[in-house]
């Protein structure tokens, strides 16, 4: 028989496991593009695209998730979601071309945005202030890590043992189980519900993104993602057919990359105690920097040493800045927080797909995109510390 969650330490652990599987739900077939893209005859970057508008559905369902779980309740959202990501994932293990492949990875993408919103709302529903939000954050950051780093793995053992299609029959069962438990055991952390879906709501989604502060944390944040997904989205081919790695192999870099994000999301966790949360944010943008010139470098010196570090050091400050961005911006959200999350993570992917999509069809297909991003956070960073000196 299933129990009832109660306490705020469990919900916190199983919304931590939620924003683990959204991660989970894009990272598992990572290690296999390759093999999918070799067993369904389609080019490469046909399936990096089906990675792409996984990104898009992630990011556009939120701006709908958002205002629902201010009107309907986190829980209902919660379960629409679980729904689509397992019709999205059934669609995509028995894709025979790439039509199926990229609507299945659309649908699941839809799915899966509504497991990584709601976490973020529920904690902001029972933490009480700032500094708990950021330490929940921090933990939610090394969540991720976990997950970003063992899906690839678990995904490449899948894949070796009962080929690429099993890998998203996975995704079908994990949906279907957490459901249930969704359903039988976990409680409605929202209070009052508001009514949301008329014109208030486009001009209350203008108000958050006009605002000042909020551009500047959306922004950096949202540089530090895109990064991270562009280097997770180009370098299984890099890695696999021009360094001549197994999946297995290319999924333990993966882990090692998960690892620095988790460190980074650690370091915050520890430096919280004794350094202002600001400080800690410089030192996290100017790694961010040193990590983006050095894939800018790499564009022309590839070695893979030279990927690899790339890719620690863009995962290290990821793991920094974003439970920081994403604790400034709700602590700055008076009301509506299911909006302002809503906000913040579409305003992260929605960049990560456009970037992600021209990486892609781009001729070279390599890290020309890095440019523009290192141009990016410069503006970014520049506009933060103005701001945030008056």
């Amino acid at each position: 028989m299933l129990h009832m969650i109660k306490d705020d330490r469990s919900l916190l652990a199983f919304n931590c496991f939620l924003l683990g599987l959204s991660l989970v739900y894009t990272q598992l077939y990572l290690a296999c593009l390759p093999a999918i893209s070799q067993n369904l005859a389609i080019p490469k970057f046909l399936v990096q695209l089906a990675f792409s508008f996984n990104v898009f559905g992630f990011g556009f369902s939120q701006l709908l998730y958002g205002p629902c779980s201010e009107q309907y309740g986190r829980k209902p959202c919660l379960l629409i979601g679980l729904v689509l990501a397992c019709v999205g994932n059934l669609i995509s293990a028995f894709s025979v071309n790439e039509t199926m492949l990229i609507a299945g990875q659309l649908l699941s993408g839809l799915g899966a945005g509504s497991c990584s919103i709601i976490p973020r709302v529920v904690l902001r529903d029972i933490c009480i202030d700032d500094i708990s939000l950021a330490r929940s954050f921090s933990v939610l950051a090394m969540t991720s890590a976990l997950a970003t780093g063992f899906s690839p793995l678990m995904g490449s053992w899948i894949k070796n043992f009962f080929g690429w299609h099993a890998v998203f029959l996975v995704l079908v069962a994990i949906s279907i189980i957490v459901f249930i438990i969704e359903q039988e055991c976990v409680k409605e952390t929202l209070v009052q519900k508001t009514h949301l879906f008329n014109w208030k709501l486009i001009s209350l989604y203008f108000r958050i993104f006009c605002d000042k502060q909020f551009f500047v944390y959306a922004s950096l944040n949202a540089v530090l993602y895109s990064s991270i997904v562009i280097y997770l989205l180009l370098t299984p081919f890099l890695f696999q057919h021009y360094f001549g790695m197994t999946s297995t192999q290319n999924a333990y870099v993966y882990l090692a990359c998960a690892a620095s994000y988790f460190l980074g999301s650690l370091t915050l966790n520890v430096l919280l105690r004794y350094v202002s949360i600001f400080k800690i944010m410089y030192a996290a943008i100017f790694i961010a920097f040193v990590a983006l010139i050095s894939v800018w470098y790499v564009a022309y010196h590839l070695s893979v040493i030279e990927v690899f570090v790339c890719g620690l050091l863009i995962h290290f400050s990821g793991g920094i800045i974003a439970p920081i961005t994403y604790t400034q911006i709700l602590t700055l959200a008076t009301f509506l927080p299911g909006l302002t999350s809503a906000a913040i993570n579409a305003t992260r992917v929605f960049l990560a797909f456009i970037l992600s999509s021209v990486s892609v069809i781009s001729l070279k297909e390599s890290f020309n995109i890095i440019p523009a991003l290192i141009c990016i956070l410069i503006l970014v960073t520049l506009c933060c510390i103005k701001i945030l000196k008056k």
